[in-house]
């Protein structure tokens, strides 16, 4: 059941589930296509106090600290494109053999600043006048934006809107954190917390693509 158990620098944690396809439907946009709906589970497990950082290594082994464990777990949501004669059995069924090649599929995260493009979206622009290139961005924008689902304000880093976007890959890949990182003060860091602005979009549509909370 469990596709990856390993400690980041951190010490934290991360066990995933495999892949799995619970919705298969024809796709909205693209003729000849089916969409098939792909979810998995992340547990993250970290020590209730941290033993090292990025100047000192922990001493002992962490298991020999006998600490406690918050324990944080989500579900990754991702659609992708298959073929039009493929139902869920079938879509399940190639994954399944993905995994038994020791291939470990999986959905992996990327966070930014700045809305996230992919190579197709690029290619799309290129082609753009200003105002269309400004209209597709500013559906990006909507639709990555990281949200409070309980509160629908807008999560911000360091003071910078934060964009998320969930992808699948046949093989497994990292989580990709592309948000800048600073090193701060003792004092600094007491006081920087991830912090919430009130959202002027309309939550129900920037909620789509925020399928999971962000914990840092």
């Amino acid at each position: 059941m469990v596709l990856i158990n390993y400690l980041t620098p951190t010490t934290m944690i991360k066990t995933a589930s495999k892949v799995k396809v619970t919705l298969v439907k024809p796709h909205a946009f693209k003729s000849n296509l089916n969409q098939a709906e792909l979810r998995q589970s992340i547990i993250k497990e970290y020590p209730a106090r941290q033993l090292g950082n990025d100047m000192q290594s922990a001493f002992a082994p962490r298991e020999a600290y006998k600490l406690p464990e918050n324990t944080y777990e989500k579900e990754r949501v991702c659609w992708v494109d298959i073929p039009e004669d493929w139902n869920q059995t079938k879509a399940q069924s190639y994954l399944n053999e993905l995994y038994d090649k020791g291939m470990e599929p999986c959905i992996y995260q990327v966070l930014s600043h700045e809305p996230i493009l992919t190579s197709a979206d690029r290619s799309f622009l290129q082609n753009m006048d200003e105002t269309e290139k400004e209209a597709f961005m500013e559906v990006k924008r909507q639709n990555q934006q990281v949200v409070n689902p309980e509160t629908g304000e807008i999560v911000t880093r360091n003071g910078q809107v934060l964009y998320r976007k969930l992808f699948y890959s046949d093989t497994l890949k990292e989580d990709v954190d592309n948000t800048t990182v600073k090193r701060i003060s003792a004092v600094e860091a007491s006081n920087e917390t991830e912090t919430f602005q009130k959202s002027k979009a309309a939550p129900a549509v920037v909620a789509v693509e925020a399928d999971e909370t962000i914990t840092f």
